[in-house]
């Protein structure tokens, strides 16, 4: 990578000549106090923090975006000359770490079902352990989205962490994988079907057998020539916004602190994995995340009193499952239920 350039390192090192030598006057005079030393400190670090993202524009400033051919490497950014064979390493290095998020997934699902089934006592709830090994299925598909082999297994698992408890979406998730499975290879469609209408199964659940025979009915109706076009509205990669830079989805009404906070994320590619960041202090009300965390506290406090009894990974399902999910439709119950949050809050509101 290039150096920066030599403006810019003057710029910094000015910086730091300047605190070192404002902090030995401040020091010096009896004068001084915490306010004003907070105040010079707030100056120096927003100095400070516009000049390294002045550095950081600078230093990018001849990155070039690479003409990625797959989705599974799309906004990569690199200082490379050989943008092609990037592209192709990293497409490859991705492929063979996908199955082992699958893997992963199914691991989440086993340990999930011994506590459903109460022979793992740390937990009741197996809501932890399913979203674990959605997650991975996620990261799987994130990784590899171009090989059928991995949208199959990726269905199979999926259909599995669905039988752990609220499984409607997650069986459409997992019909939409079997379809782009048989669409990136005819001959998926046979072992989806094969898989499906396996006789023995060990060690299945009731609630595995009946999700498998109800995918299935709908699978049988899938020729190869005309499988359907199921939309992927889950996986990053696939899905119009991250990849592709527009925006997907309904359009809700939102404050406008909030769309700021979501036009502002921005894809960082962190080895293979894609992590989303936004500065939200910056774009929130004066004060917002402490009055939420004060009426979340608070409202917790009084909520554990009800179930003195129980460990608090259970305490935690219990309070994030007595909370509304549906803010846009509350009704007069979900309103009773926390009326400082859902009535009173301006911030809410």
């Amino acid at each position: 990578s290039s150096p920066p350039p030599l403006a810019m390192k003057r710029r910094i090192c000015w910086l730091l000549c300047l605190t070192l030598s404002n902090s030995e006057e401040l020091t010096e005079g009896p004068s001084a106090t915490v306010s004003a030393l907070s105040a010079r400190v707030a100056q120096l670090r927003s100095e400070l923090q516009a000049a390294e993202e002045a550095l950081a524009e600078a230093q990018d400033a001849d990155l070039s975006l690479a003409p990625w051919e797959q989705p599974a490497v799309c906004n990569a950014r690199m200082r490379t000359s050989h943008l092609l064979e990037a592209s192709a390493y990293l497409t490859k290095q991705h492929a063979l770490r996908a199955p082992f998020y699958i893997k992963a997934a199914r691991k989440s699902f086993q340990k999930g079902l011994k506590q459903q089934q109460g022979i793992d006592k740390s937990n009741s709830d197996p809501f932890i352990k399913q979203h674990e090994g959605q997650l991975q299925v996620l990261g799987a598909l994130d990784l590899a989205p171009e090989n059928p082999e991995i949208w199959l297994e990726a269905a199979k698992v999926s259909l599995s962490l669905a039988s752990l408890g609220e499984s409607e979406g997650e069986v459409q998730h997992a019909l939409a994988m079997f379809a782009r499975a048989a669409k990136l290879d005819g001959t998926k469609l046979q072992a989806a079907l094969a898989w499906l209408g396996r006789k023995e199964a060990e060690k299945e659940t009731r609630e595995e057998k009946q999700l498998r025979k109800l995918v299935r009915g709908q699978v049988k109706k899938w020729n190869e020539s005309q499988v359907p076009d199921i939309p992927i509205t889950f996986v990053s990669t696939l899905k119009d916004g991250i990849c592709f830079g527009k925006s997907s989805g309904v359009k809700r009404k939102q404050p406008e602190e909030v769309t700021k906070i979501v036009d502002s994320l921005q894809v960082r590619n962190v080895f293979p994995t894609k992590v989303l960041s936004v500065n939200v202090l910056s774009l929130l009300p004066e004060g917002f995340t402490k009055r939420l965390a004060d009426l979340a506290v608070q409202k917790y406090q009084q909520f554990s009193k009800k179930f003195p009894d129980i460990d608090p990974n259970d305490l935690n399902d219990k309070f994030f499952g007595f909370q509304s999910t549906t803010a846009d439709r509350l009704d007069a119950g979900d309103i009773q239920k926390w009326p400082e949050m859902y009535r009173d809050s301006e911030d809410f509101k």
